[in-house]
């Protein structure tokens, strides 16, 4: 089954880009091009440059330096959670074991008294 695309029209730093995209993607493209378009304006007013290839290189400097340190975050998150997730499953393993050995003792309790009914 092929995927539906979708022509759109964005501007990064007055330069228009013609793009057939996913269809699902196209907000994600949208709101790209306006974080960078707003990234690249903020810049403008604190650093001098001389084109807007100064601009974008700045941008993307400081957008790969936040990605990494984003994912070292998560690598760190993650590698904190897997133990927590091992150890949980771990209880709820000990949880329905015991569990399972109080509805044997139940069913051992209650079996005389039934039994005793009978007769």
């Amino acid at each position: 089954m092929e995927e539906e695309k979708i022509h759109i029209k964005i501007e990064v730093l007055q330069r228009h880009i013609d793009l057939w995209i996913r269809k699902e993607f196209e907000s994600y493209y949208r709101e790209a091009e306006k974080r960078i378009n707003e990234k690249a304006t903020d810049f403008a007013k604190r650093w001098n440059y001389t084109d807007h290839q100064d601009l974008l290189s700045k941008l993307l400097l400081d957008q790969t330096v936040n990605y990494i340190a984003k994912e070292e975050k998560l690598n760190s998150y993650e590698e904190n959670l897997l133990p927590r997730m091992e150890r949980l499953s771990r209880l709820a393993e000990l949880m329905e074991q015991a569990l399972d050995a109080l509805e044997q003792e139940e069913k051992e309790i209650m079996e005389p008294t039934s039994a005793q009914n009978v007769d």
